[in-house]
């Protein structure tokens, strides 16, 4: 009977003490139907670590990263959250959340939304089918919503670790 694995190529740029191969063989995580579960995960757990699989070398890499955040925030703004203001030339105040009729409207002053593939920038309406609206077409007319942003902006980049500008 064919042992159940599949093969793939891959191209990593290994560290001296794994040798490159050109083909990698990595068995499916399927267990056997007369093997246990557990003594499946055991089995491949071993394998990977006598292959030298490039995958356990990442994410031995990636434990060893010291980061002061971590790589998701979230929060509650606890209803203290203002709106932007929002206007649109031709349509005027936009409330939200957005109505049927002021989608319609927006729509019609919107341009299809590029996006990159490699180095061009290309309008697919099959990969993305979604609209923008030039900067110069709308306005932000709260005067609380630079600051409200500001300080939301700080929060976030100090649970991520990183830096506010």
């Amino acid at each position: 009977e064919e042992a159940n694995v599949s093969t793939k190529t891959v191209d990593l740029e290994m560290k001296e003490s794994v040798k490159p191969a050109d083909e990698l063989t990595i068995p499916d995580d399927k267990p056997k139907e007369d093997v246990p579960s557990s003594a499946t995960e055991e089995s491949s757990e071993e394998e990977y670590e006598d292959m030298g699989d490039p995958r356990q070398e990442i994410i031995d890499i990636l434990q060893d990263v010291q980061s002061p955040g971590t790589f998701a925030i979230g929060g509650s703004c606890e209803g203290k959250l203002i709106m932007p203001g929002l206007e649109v030339d031709g349509c005027g105040p936009i409330g939200l959340p957005l109505s049927e009729s002021q989608a319609k409207e927006l729509a019609k002053r919107c341009e299809q939304a590029p996006f990159g593939r490699g180095s061009k920038t290309i309008v697919d309406k099959t990969v993305r089918n979604t609209f923008q609206l030039a900067p110069e077409h709308f306005q932000v007319t709260n005067p609380g919503w630079n600051k409200e942003m500001k300080n939301l902006t700080e929060q976030v980049c100090k649970g991520l670790g990183v830096e506010a500008d």
